[in-house]
Order: C-alpha cells, then structure tokens, then sequence
C-alpha cells in the first residue's frame, strides 16, 4: 500500500507525495520505484514563505529545547539551596541546644 507523505525539502517543501517505502519480495530488499506527487507544484513565493516559517518553527524549537535544560538546571539548583538549608538549620539547631 502506498504512504502519503509530506515533503519537507528546500526544494518542495508542504508538496504532497505518495510511494512506497521498500518493497521487499522473496527475501532480497528492491526498492519498487513507484512515486507520484499529489498536487500541484507550488510557486516560489509560496516556498519562500513556507521555508521562511520552516526556519522560524526550527529557531523556536531550539530555544524550547534551550529554556528546557535552563530550567532544570535551576530545578536543580533550587532542590540543592533547599537542602543546603535544611542542613544549615539543623547544624544550627544542634550547636545552639
């Protein structure tokens, strides 16, 4: 059965296609060749501005993946000062008594 499947490339991207994968028969792997795109080429303008959200879409992922690690570090961190406290207050506790 043929995928649909939605190309990403520089050269098409949001350009719909269909194809098969792999077609593997009688033990040996033959790619079966058969692929067709869906609709219409696009115009240029409209890969532009595709690519150009592409690009922004991909910079805002990588700052999501950045603020991630930041705040589990300061998750961290926090848990660490929170610790460090209690054992503070309770070295204190014991030379005061």
């Amino acid at each position: 059965m043929a995928i649909l499947k939605t190309s990403w490339t520089n050269m098409s991207p949001a350009h719909n296609c269909m194809g098969y994968a792999n077609i593997r028969g009688q033990g040996e792997g033959q790619q079966c060749g058969f692929f067709v795109w869906v609709d219409p080429p696009i115009c240029a303008t409209d890969i532009v501005i595709i690519l150009g959200l592409l690009c922004k879409f991909q910079a805002c992922n990588k700052e999501v993946a950045f603020l991630q690690k930041r705040l589990r570090f300061m998750v961290a961190i926090v848990v660490l000062l929170i610790f460090l406290i209690f054992f503070l207050v309770d070295l204190v506790n014991d030379c005061v008594s």
